[in-house]
């Protein structure tokens, strides 16, 4: 199958990242004018699908963060002198951080359809949607994240990945056998390991602010809370 993995793992490496913010975090309002074409937006979808996205940021924000202040010493004093300040600080960081995923995902969105747009004609673009829209394809692309306790997002998008596959028909099974060892289904193969490779720094690129920004706005909550507990 064509693996979608590789642009969800991207994202949960931007995630647990630390690195200083370059760029402001990307636009709520896509300029999609590429998208308004169905295949390429079928094929766009595909490695950036919206739920799996919002899924890993929402879920990725409370792991990271809830890991981090439980290893701290400092932070658990905090929480100590005022009860429910995680919950608020995470809360905050939650609420910002999904605000900007709209905007995210119109951005890979349309650098997955403007990539290839480039290196597909007219013709394979449409039998390669065509081959996504099947049943199977599109359950391996919107792969339901949910973490579970003591579970790091990208273990749990490798376990929904695998039941998702082991849950595959043999019809199912056939159908892949056929694309993927077809000549356009190996190019496709050969081109999502291109866009894979040359996505990761685009992604930390556009990804690492968003969340740099959020934890920005969590703290700002949180110090407003302490403000607000402390004695005037």
């Amino acid at each position: 199958m064509v693996r979608h993995l590789g642009t969800l793992s991207c994202l949960i490496i931007a995630l647990t990242a630390a690195a200083p913010v370059s760029a402001a975090p990307p636009s709520a309002e896509p300029s999609a004018s590429i998208l308004r074409d169905a295949d390429l937006r079928t094929i766009a979808e595909s490695f950036a699908p919206a739920h799996s996205l919002r899924a890993i940021v929402e879920q990725g924000i409370d792991v990271v963060l809830r890991t981090k202040r439980e290893r701290d010493p400092e932070w658990q004093e905090l929480e100590r002198k005022f009860p429910g300040l995680t919950k608020v600080t995470l809360d905050a960081t939650r609420d910002a951080a999904l605000s900007g995923v709209p905007g995210l995902t119109a951005t890979l969105q349309e650098d997955a359809a403007s990539f290839f747009a480039s290196n597909l004609t007219v013709a394979e673009r449409a039998r390669f949607a065509a081959y996504l829209r099947r049943p199977y394809p599109q359950r391996s692309a919107h792969i339901p994240v949910e973490v579970r306790p003591g579970e790091k997002v990208l273990e749990a998008l490798q376990r929904a990945s695998k039941a998702i596959e082991a849950g595959a028909t043999a019809a199912e099974r056939r159908e892949e056998a056929l694309f993927h060892t077809s000549p356009l289904g190996r190019k496709c193969q050969a081109l999502t390991e291109t866009l894979l490779k040359q996505s990761t720094p685009r992604q930390s690129e556009i990804i690492l602010p968003l969340i740099k920004s959020a934890m920005a706005k969590g703290d700002t909550a949180g110090i407003a809370f302490i403000g607000a507990q402390s004695p005037h």
